[in-house]
């Protein structure tokens, strides 16, 4: 890169004050920069604005042999200085500005840090008699005045966002927010920009965070989108996106409620299923219960069911069977029946007529 050491000179006035002939009233700039090549804040603007009160400029007439020449210094810390000269034709109050490129005085880049500088100016008269050998004659110097600008290439980070990438989640208005950061230059909080499924929404963003009030989603997929820029116009960007789902799995369990069997080794069985298929059983949410003892761990447990065989026969009489079911959206169901093991035989107490009866 090279030094844009572009000047411009603004006349503000022509009213003339009496006092010191040469004041640098102040030092303004355009801020923190990046000198990426992008086109919009590859340099910084660093203007210094003089008040000439002498009255010999103020009544020089425009023919006369001399010129008046006002000498504007600015010394940018461990980079480069730059000398401008201005005319000037009887205007009270000049600005002046440089601009810098965030280069060294031998064109290469500086690194990103914050730099000081300091803006001074000296006026002379200059005999312009004789235009070969014109003769200056110092006859004011301003003060210094400094400031500082940021030269920062480094984008800001996206620390986090809620609900995370490939989240699933219950809640049909959830809330979304996220932090950010930018070491140097701090995150421009005006530039902090989301959309969801194409669309932008209102935000609230400061420095650090954002957060975002999201009206009733549909079930299904959502994608988000994050934009921002930190003060010297680098920008990050992050899409991700998550799931909203707020319908119960389906359980069923075999054997049915009230069925009656005379086998004791029966076997236990149920299956499950999701009506929105990106969400899925989460298996290490599945719990199954034979009277009220937990037997998950034997029971085979899948993504679409379990089975279970019972290793010693059942006792005869009623007995419960129950499953625990939660998909990754952390939707909650659950399916219970209760069954009779009857395996012994009926009991005929009598038969009339009886046995060897003459009727």
């Amino acid at each position: 890169m090279r030094l844009l050491a572009l000047f411009c000179v603004t006349i503000m006035s022509l009213s003339i004050f009496a006092g010191e002939s040469l004041t640098l009233v102040s030092v303004t700039d355009s801020g923190p920069f990046s000198p990426n090549g992008d086109g919009k804040k590859d340099a910084c603007a660093i203007t210094g604005h003089f008040r000439v009160s002498s009255a010999e400029v103020g009544n020089s007439p425009p023919n006369a042999p001399k010129a008046f020449v006002l000498e504007v210094v600015v010394s940018i810390q461990g980079a480069r200085t730059v000398t401008q000269r201005v005319t000037v034709t009887g205007a009270s109050e000049i600005d002046v500005t440089a601009t810098w490129d965030g280069t060294a005085q031998n064109g290469t880049l500086k690194p990103e840090a914050e730099y000081s500088y300091v803006v001074s100016g000296r006026l002379y008269r200059v005999i312009t008699a004789n235009p070969s050998n014109p003769r200056e004659t110092l006859i004011g110097a301003s003060q210094s005045l400094n400031g500082s600008v940021k030269l920062d290439t480094t984008a800001p980070s996206i620390d986090f966002v809620w609900p995370k990438d490939g989240a699933f989640t219950n809640i049909k208005s959830p809330a979304i927010y996220g932090s950010y950061f930018d070491a140097l230059s701090k995150v421009d909080e005006t530039s902090v920009k989301f959309y969801l499924d194409g669309e932008p929404k209102e935000i609230v963003a400061g420095e650090s965070a954002f957060s975002v009030s999201a009206s009733e989603l549909r079930e299904g997929q959502h994608n988000a989108l994050l934009e921002l820029k930190d003060k010297a116009g680098n920008e990050a960007t992050q899409a991700w996106s998550f799931f909203v789902d707020t319908i119960p799995p389906v359980a069923v369990v075999s054997p049915a409620n009230e069925t009656i069997t005379n086998n004791p080794l029966i076997g236990l069985s149920g299956s499950f299923s999701d009506d929105e298929p990106s969400s899925e059983i989460d298996v290490s949410k599945v719990h199954v219960f034979l009277d009220g003892s937990e037997i998950t761990e034997s029971a085979g447990v899948s993504a679409g069911g379990f089975g279970y065989s019972p290793p010693e026969r059942l006792y005869d009489g009623y007995h419960s069977l129950t499953v625990v079911v939660e998909d990754r959206a952390e939707n909650q169901t659950s399916a219970s029946s209760t069954f009779l093991v009857d395996t012994e035989l009926p009991i005929i107490d009598s038969i009339t007529p009886e046995n060897g009866s003459y009727i």
